[in-house]
């Protein structure tokens, strides 16, 4: 009976075992999912900072031949 028991006992812990390590990888595929995302978002930040950068150039740039006619 007690080993009966212990058995049963193991195989509910490896059950528990074999759930928590799926759950786990499923959060880390979300995770590098969400990491991806972010990294997207930084580089897409950066490349309108440089497009704003060159408009307001341009901007000037016309402003001064304006001025200047």
């Amino acid at each position: 009976v007690i080993q009966a028991e212990s058995r049963s006992i193991l195989s509910g812990v490896l059950a528990a075992n074999r759930l928590t390590n799926y759950r786990i990888q499923e959060l880390e595929k979300k995770v590098e999912k969400h990491n991806t995302m972010v990294e997207r978002t930084f580089r897409l930040e950066e490349m309108m900072k440089v497009a704003n950068n060159r408009l307001c150039d341009l901007e000037r740039h016309e402003e001064q031949e304006w001025k200047q006619r």
